[in-house]
């Protein structure tokens, strides 16, 4: 009887430490901050704007206004020695209230690159924002 009871306590406990539940996923902050970037772009040209993120927030990049009305492309990426590494992309964003690329980041260096994806024809003046926290 003695043998049981040992054999169902370290049944239970054995049991009990395999339904560990994993750590909660961190919160996601609304974005609160909200920077402007106004640039021209050229043929075959790209810029990149930095953003610094302090905590895991929401991440919107809006293009807001481009002159002549063209499509653009933007590439959200990590900014890493000055050189931005592209993480997602959009290739034909149209300006507008409508987001061009969103998600999720963590706190830290990124980067926004606006291109011309083959539709700059002289020089294109654009606005863009990026929300995060």
């Amino acid at each position: 009887m003695k043998l049981l009871v040992a054999t169902l306590c370290a049944a239970a406990l054995a049991c009990a430490a395999c339904t560990e539940s994993a750590p909660p996923a961190p919160s996601v902050a609304d974005a609160t901050i909200t920077e402007t970037f106004t640039a021209s772009l050229t043929p075959s040209a790209s810029n990149t704007h930095p953003v610094t993120v302090s905590q895991v927030s929401r991440f919107i990049v809006t293009l807001v206004s481009v002159d002549p009305q063209i499509n653009l492309g933007i590439t959200v990426g990590s900014l890493s020695n000055g050189t931005c590494i592209g993480l997602k992309t959009n290739a034909a964003v149209q300006a507008g209230s409508t987001v061009a690329i969103s998600g999720t980041a963590l706190a830290g260096t990124f980067c926004v690159v606006v291109y011309d994806p083959g539709t700059v024809v002289d020089t294109a003046t654009y606005t863009i924002t990026v929300a995060h926290s």
